[in-house]
C-alpha cells in the first residue's frame, strides 16, 4: 500500500537558529549580535520589537539575563529600522519587578533612546483582533 495522493502535515517548520560565539559580555556583543541577526535578512523598517528576556529575581549571581546581551539586542532591532523596542518581563518569583529591573542593570540601557520597559505583570490588558485564527477566544 502506497502513501495518499494528497495529505497534510502537521510538521512544524524548522526554526532557523545562529549559534554565536562570545567569550564575554562586553562591547563586542552588539557587533557580534548584529552580524547574526543579519544572516536572518529581517525586515524590520517601521517595526516593533518585544524583548522578553529572563529577568527572574534580586539575586547575586546570574539568575537573570546580562543586560549588555539585552541592550545590545535592543539597539541591534533599533539599527536594523525597527521604529521602537520594548523590553516586556513579568518575574514570578519576585513580584517588585522594579527592583529584579535595577538588580539585573537594565535602567542604563532603558534610558536610551526608543527603548522602553514594561512591567508584563501590571500593564493594562486590551483586546485586540487576531490576525489569523490559530487560538481559540474565551468569552
Amino acid at each position: 500500500m502506497g502513501w495518499p495522493k494528497h495529505s497534510v502535515s502537521y510538521r512544524r517548520p524548522r526554526s532557523a537558529v545562529a549559534v554565536l560565539d562570545a567569550e564575554e559580555y562586553s562591547e563586542k556583543i552588539e557587533a557580534l549580535l548584529l552580524d547574526g541577526l543579519r544572516l536572518f535578512q529581517l525586515k524590520m523598517l517601521g517595526r516593533s520589537v518585544l524583548l522578553k528576556p529572563n529577568l527572574v529575581e534580586d539575586l547575586p549571581g546570574p539568575v537573570n539575563t546580562n543586560s549588555a546581551l539585552i541592550g545590545a539586542a535592543a539597539r541591534c532591532f533599533l539599527r536594523l529600522g525597527a521604529a521602537r523596542v520594548v523590553i516586556g518581563e513579568g518575574p514570578g518569583h519576585q513580584r517588585d519587578t522594579e527592583l529584579v529591573v535595577q538588580s539585573a542593570g537594565l535602567n542604563p540601557h532603558l534610558n536610551q533612546r526608543r527603548i522602553e520597559f514594561v512591567d508584563l505583570n501590571r500593564d493594562e490588558l486590551r483586546r485586540v483582533k487576531l490576525k489569523a485564527n490559530y487560538s481559540v477566544s474565551f468569552r
